[in-house]
């Protein structure tokens, strides 16, 4: 919930006059995900927490989202003009 209010507070604010500010957090937003990803994926053993067909298919499903997040701040970042049109 809180990178669904951010993402969308960026893009109102990437109209604004606080330009490189909004590029910046994009930036850093980018980052934190990805580093979310590689820890969550090759720092934490999941394994005995995974114990039905439920349980495994959220965690992918998180997973998914978790991929996905960087490359949209990513995208974010580096073109700005992207999210106006």
């Amino acid at each position: 919930m809180v990178g669904a209010a951010s993402a969308t507070l960026l893009v109102f604010l990437v109209s604004g006059l606080i330009h490189e500010l909004v590029i910046s957090i994009c930036a850093f937003f980018a980052m934190f995900w990805t580093l979310r990803l590689i820890a969550g994926t090759f720092v934490f053993d999941m394994r005995p927490y995974l114990t039905s067909s439920y349980r495994r298919l959220g965690y992918h499903a998180i997973n998914i989202v978790f991929a996905y997040l960087p490359i949209v701040y990513a995208l974010a970042a580096s073109r700005p003009h992207w999210l106006l049109r």
